[in-house]
């Protein structure tokens, strides 16, 4: 009987020992082929023309990912890119693979109408004397650039002022913006007035004529 017993017992922990490392490697597979997950994010659903975005991804279970549509080229499994001057809507894709499978994910990027363009330009003096001179006041909004015609010229600033001496003659005074909106414009007329001579009036008294005889 003692015989018998010390050589079954090896066996016993030989079987054990095979079933235990047979359970690790099927429950390490499930783990290597679940299915990967992405998700790609824009932290901004509109903006402007021109404006940027920061798109931020992550995933699960992937090996690899590919970017597509308004972007491209390999990524990381996980990140963040500045996407700057957007120009037109935009949609961005990005897959991602591993060796449970593949998924995807996208986000979609809308430019919003620009706003109209709207100016205001007047003068300090509407009438003045010849050589005379006057202020041209003038604010935009939604405008980047200005430009003056007509009895001024030249690039303007989109809000500011400017002095206009040695007036003439009556004048117009133009000015045009352009932005993202289209175009707008204003203007104002100045009036040289002529000199006004002064009436002299000279009168003399017969009477303290005769009485000084």
């Amino acid at each position: 009987m003692f015989n018998f017993t010390t050589r079954i017992l090896p066996v016993f922990i030989y079987t054990v020992f095979i079933l235990s490392g047979c359970g690790a490697s099927a429950e390490e597979d499930t783990v290597k082929n679940q299915a990967p997950d992405v998700i790609l994010k824009s932290n901004s659903a509109q903006v402007n023309l021109s404006d940027s975005i920061t798109l931020s991804w992550s995933s699960n279970n992937a090996e690899n990912c590919i970017a597509s549509g308004d972007w491209s080229g390999s990524r990381s499994s996980s990140g963040s890119q500045i996407i700057g001057s957007l120009q037109s809507d935009s949609i961005f894709y990005l897959k991602c693979s591993g060796s449970g499978g593949e998924a995807s994910d996208s986000v979609s990027v809308t430019i919003a109408a620009p706003e109209n363009i709207t100016i205001s330009l007047n003068a300090s003096s509407s009438n003045v004397l010849p050589n005379g001179s006057t202020t041209l006041n003038w604010s935009s909004n939604n405008a980047n650039k200005c430009v003056a015609s007509g009895n001024w010229s030249g690039n303007k600033a989109t809000t500011g002022s400017e002095t206009i001496n040695g007036l003439t003659a009556n004048s117009s005074f133009v000015l045009n913006c352009t932005g993202a909106g289209g175009t707008a414009s204003d203007s104002v007329n100045v009036t040289v007035s002529s000199a006004t001579v002064p009436a002299v009036t000279l009168s003399a008294s017969q009477l303290n004529l005769l009485q000084n005889e």
